[in-house]
């Protein structure tokens, strides 16, 4: 498992009397002077301040008691800038949890080997709101990307609860990272530290939790969304953009030309204010759009917008909005769910969903095989094939029914408690006749009748779900066992002509591998519907989960 040891640690024990806390300041080399590269705050009943190397005497720490965690936080940064996110345990905001500080800064921070903490980069948005990047590897690579932690500027400005049991604080609530002028900044800063009430810098305080990446510390593991790496024009350090809400400068297409899509009744359902969407940090970018990690009304978010190029273009603004269109009629616990649709001219569109703080399944299978994560299929990875397969019967159970058409890892996201969820709706569409014959998808997860252009039906997800399960049992991408022995061309035929199959090792159950092949079948006819795949995943979760308790319970006989 990645290691995320500040970020893993369990608020402590409350007490009745006066509270003392721990203000722990992390420091690459020996001066007392210099900026933290990360500070921890958490609750102690007997606390000593103490200054102390930490690994191979690289790193110091420097430990502050403090009853009130606010004021030491902003003393351990003087005039530096910095985001201090307090955890709390309830939603009010009242049960302290732990505490964590970064300072803001366009450059990866951290210690050279991160045995102790996690790197971060802490940005300020001219628009006033603020993240916290977490990565799992010194240089915040894009590959190493955790989870983003968000607030928004009326939220950090109040220090007021968010939806994700945090509090906010910063250097200065007036003070903002302009990261395309000179950031050096002479004087100091005083910790905006105002409107903390007494009781409240006793009892508060935070782990993170939560995440942007969606989402706590609890499964940052599982990695996030970067499926393509675009570098931020801003700042040398920084493999990620920061955009505010004013949109990409496109020249404006004449409204009235786009009524007819504005004023669907469905968007205009769903239709939310621009101007309280914050834009935060680039999640990903692929040739149909863009996804930034964001906030909207104190809660994270995932904001798509089209690519800068095509935001003017009726066609594809059509098809943006076909997509949100899609998503909103949605309404099951395992498809990812639509905030809402938000614009002030079409050069600004953008639609926005729930924040899933977990990932993609991809990058969470990609850190298994890194790692060395036992291959098989276990309960945890059994419970995220089964919630994929409840929102395929769902979709298919809907009249008329709606093919995904793109069923694919990078496509079920994570929360931070491992509950998987569906999205990308850009291909799908409703089966209003027998058949179609549109090839669509991602080669490797489709079925061969799409391949070949033939007709096909619902029985297309079910392939692409075969795939999926084969990536959760083995981790690698589909047909990596054969994939560098032959080129892409002859790959796909074999594939068509069902010589090639996806890979199930022997660590998962003989019901699963069955399901697996019938899954993959060739013949659409051969597979499962989903109701049936459903079914008897179901029964392999079950099985996993007895065979746990009688592990358990074995652990117990001498």
């Amino acid at each position: 498992m990645t290691r995320l040891l500040p970020l893993l640690l369990l608020g402590c024990l409350s007490s009745a009397s006066a509270t003392t806390f721990s203000v722990t300041s992390y420091y690459t080399g020996v001066a007392r002077n210099a900026t933290p590269y990360f500070v921890l705050v958490q609750e102690y009943l007997e606390c000593a301040s103490e200054m102390r190397a930490v690994g191979d005497d690289t790193d110091k720490t420097l430990v502050e008691c403090s009853s009130n965690y606010v004021d030491s936080v902003g003393r351990q940064f003087g005039s530096t800038p910095y985001i201090f996110q307090v955890q709390f345990d309830n939603a009010e905001c009242t049960k302290f949890s732990s505490g964590v500080g970064v300072p803001v800064s366009d450059e990866c921070e951290g210690s050279s080997d991160l045995s102790f903490t996690n790197a971060s980069m802490g940005r300020i948005t001219v628009n006033g709101s603020a993240s916290i990047q977490w990565f799992s590897e010194p240089q915040c690579k894009e590959d190493s990307w955790l989870r983003t932690d968000i607030v928004d500027a009326k939220t950090l400005k109040s220090h007021s609860c968010d939806g994700n049991w945090r509090k906010w604080y910063s250097s200065s609530s007036t003070r903002r990272l302009a990261t395309t002028s000179d950031s050096s900044t002479d004087g100091t800063v005083t910790p905006d530290v105002g409107s903390t009430s007494t009781s409240a810098s006793n009892t508060e305080d935070a782990a993170t939790n939560s995440g942007s990446s969606s989402s706590g510390p609890t499964t940052t593991n599982s990695g996030s969304t970067v499926d393509s790496g675009s570098s931020s024009s801003q700042g040398s350090g920084s493999n990620f953009s920061s955009r505010s809400k004013s949109g990409s400068g496109v020249s404006e297409v004449e409204e009235g030309s786009n009524n007819r899509i504005m004023d669907d009744d469905v968007i205009t359902a769903k239709r939310i204010s621009r101007d309280e969407v914050q834009v935060c940090d680039l999640i990903s970018r692929g040739g149909n759009g863009e996804v930034y990690a964001g906030a909207f009304h104190g809660r994270a978010v995932a904001i798509k917008m089209l690519p800068p190029a095509t935001r003017a273009e009726i066609k594809h603004v059509n098809e943006f909005l076909a997509e949100a269109k899609m998503a909103a009629t949605m309404d099951h616990p395992r498809i990812v769910s639509l905030v809402g649709v938000a614009w002030n001219a079409l050069s600004d569109l953008c639609v926005v969903f729930e924040y899933m703080d977990g990932g993609d399944l991809r990058t969470l299978l990609d850190k298994y095989e890194h790692s060395g994560h036992p291959i098989g299929i276990d309960y945890q990875k059994a419970t995220i094939a089964v919630h994929v397969c409840h929102a395929l019967t769902y979709l298919h159970s809907l009249m008329p029914s709606v093919i995904h058409r793109d069923l694919k890892s990078r496509n079920v996201l994570l929360s931070r408690r491992m509950d998987a969820k569906l999205t990308d709706f850009g291909i799908s569409r409703e089966r209003l006749d027998v058949t179609m014959t549109a090839g669509v998808g991602t080669s490797l997860w489709m079925a061969p009748e799409v391949m070949m252009g033939e007709r096909y039906d619902d029985k297309a997800d079910i392939f692409s779900l075969g795939v999926l399960l084969s990536e959760l049992d083995v981790h690698s991408i589909p047909y990596a066992h054969v994939k560098t022995t032959m080129s892409d061309a002859v790959l796909l035929h074999q594939i068509v002509v069902g010589k090639v199959h996806v890979a199930f090792s022997q660590f998962s159950p003989r019901e699963f591998w069955d399901l697996g092949h019938a899954c993959t079948s060739v013949d659409p006819r051969d597979r499962p519907t989903a109701a049936e795949a459903l079914y008897r995943l179901q029964m392999i979760l079950a099985n996993l989960e007895n065979s746990q308790v009688v592990d358990s319970r074995a652990s117990y006989v001498f």
